[in-house]
């Protein structure tokens, strides 16, 4: 027994004398902690000691607010998920003797708190609260650096928010990548944004604030190139001999990040005449030419917030009509993954269609279109539908003559006042509708 004693102390003698120590770079202590901790504390007892002489300080003056944060300049850089909080803030204290002044630094991690030149007395008093010990009277230097994630907003967006001690003056630059809007529960100037550096820049005022929260939408160049746009649509076109008229359901949904503007390209002969969108902003059209010099028309929606999952947009459009040919109007959003949609073709009882043409389309049966959102089925209509970017659908249209059946009965009746002409006509149109009849009376 005496034995295995003495081996299990031997035991316990080497694990304290080998107890091994992580040493971590003072620099890369903001990848090991939590966002919510503190890594740059004084000793606690250390700490206990200044306090404990701050507060006797303080109850021999009877004045419990001895310091104070006059002003702060902080500068905020937003990189991906994460932001990056540098700051320098003026300290008073008018204590000869210790004086704590709460920190209220809360949902951001510390890396770097320095109170002129020298690292600052940091810690906890009783009621939980980051202090700082000035042991000096007057005004010192405090810089601060530390780190907080941003939160990715259901609807789109990015949004972050901490607490910041109460500054009398202070204001806080904040820079992210895109083009941006910001709003924040403090006064924020107009955002500016650089084309050079794809970054847009605001300077937020927080003087008197200690609680700051930020919501950024938009849909810069970086945030587009990680949106995912799937395009659905459904489209009807009637046809005259003179003109025709389209009305279009389109159904966007974006995926990974929002996006707060869209962008649609039509043939450059259609006009568009209505754009409607629950979240709509404004809506503008643009004429532009490809490499082969065929224009087309890019219609651009703006939204009123940066949107992730579905959003409808009915469209509507017109154009005149000539030649034999007929090729069906191409409705495409630009950056589109993948786009599909149905098509629907009426043409009044004037035209005929002799033969059709079909690239990246498939006839279906017209009692379709009663299962497909935006369209309203027609017997005499052609139902189409296509998938991709390419796909066409050019029609041959022939005008219908107007051949008309007449049974007619015509009765002369003379007498020496008067002659009296009736007649009963039987009209039958053929192949389209008759709408007037003329009759022509000799003299």
């Amino acid at each position: 027994m005496l034995g295995c004693f003495v081996c299990s102390a031997r035991g316990a003698d080497l694990a304290e004398k080998f107890e091994p120590n992580i040493y971590v770079p003072y620099q890369d202590l903001a990848q090991l902690i939590d966002p919510a901790d503190k890594a740059v504390l004084m000793d606690r007892a250390e700490f206990e000691k200044l306090l404990a002489a701050a507060e006797a300080n303080a109850r021999q003056i009877d004045i419990l607010e001895l310091g104070q944060v006059k002003h702060a300049e902080y500068s905020a850089e937003i990189s991906g998920e994460q932001l990056t909080l540098t700051g320098e803030l003026e300290v008073v204290s008018m204590g000869d003797g210790p004086v704590p002044v709460p920190l209220a630094f809360a949902q951001m991690g510390l890396t770097r708190v320095v109170m002129d030149g020298k690292p600052a007395p940091l810690g906890y008093d009783k009621q939980g609260r980051l202090t700082l010990i000035v042991t000096a009277k007057g005004s010192h230097h405090l810089e601060i650096a530390g780190t907080t994630k941003l939160k990715e907003l259901t609807s789109g967006g990015m949004q972050f928010g901490m607490s910041l001690p109460a500054a009398v003056a202070g204001t806080m630059k904040l820079s992210a990548a895109g083009d941006l809007e910001m709003h924040a529960t403090v006064p924020v100037s107009a955002p500016v944004y650089d084309k050079e550096t794809d970054r847009t820049n605001v300077e937020l005022t927080i003087g008197g604030q200690d609680r700051l929260t930020v919501v950024l939408l938009g849909n810069g160049r970086q945030e587009d190139d990680r949106a995912i746009l799937l395009g659905e649509s459904a489209a009807m076109v009637s046809l005259t001999r003179s003109h025709q008229v389209m009305g279009c359901l389109y159904t966007v949904q974006v995926l990974r990040r929002g996006v707060r503007e869209l962008q649609f390209q039509l043939p450059s002969q259609w006009t568009i005449t209505e754009v409607t969108c629950p979240s709509l902003v404004r809506w503008s059209v643009a004429t532009v030419e490809n490499e082969t010099g065929q224009g087309s028309k890019i219609l651009t929606v703006r939204l009123r917030s940066a949107r992730v999952g579905t959003t409808a947009l009915h469209i509507k459009a017109t154009a005149p009509r000539t030649g034999e040919i007929w090729h069906g109007p191409r409705v495409i959003l630009v950056g589109a993954v993948f786009q599909r949609g149905y098509l629907m073709v009426n043409t009044d009882e004037g035209l005929a269609v002799r033969g059709e043409k079909l690239t990246g389309v498939r006839r279906e049966d017209v009692s379709a279109a009663a299962s497909v959102p935006g369209i309203i089925s027609a017997a005499a209509g052609r139902l189409y539908f296509h998938w991709g970017d390419n796909w066409s659908v050019d029609l041959e249209l022939a005008a219908v003559p107007l051949r008309r059946s007449i049974k007619e009965q015509q009765r002369l009746l003379c007498s020496p006042e008067e002659v009296i002409l009736s007649g009963d006509f039987e009209v039958t149109a053929i192949d389209r509708e008759l709408f007037d009849i003329s009759f022509v009376l000799g003299g």
